[in-house]
């Protein structure tokens, strides 16, 4: 349990980051984060429901543009 959860927040935070690579580049925060998310959960050991991969991928596109904004200000 531990296991998996570390590696949610491990996965979050990496598509967080991707997520604002993306907003840097003109594409589309949410779209980056739920490739990163589907691609790495297909490949690993951490087993997701789709549900759950789009709730992650919510919450780490959640808010980049914003704080982009933010940042540049």
């Amino acid at each position: 349990m531990l296991d998996a959860l570390f590696t949610s927040d491990v996965l979050y935070h990496a598509a967080r980051e991707c997520a604002i690579e993306a907003v840097e580049e003109g594409a589309d925060a949410y779209t980056a984060a739920l490739k990163l998310i589907t691609e790495v959960s297909g490949n690993s050991n951490l087993p997701m429901t789709s549900g759950e991969v789009v709730s992650l991928a919510e919450k780490a596109s959640q808010g980049v543009q914003a704080e982009l904004l933010d940042l540049a200000s």
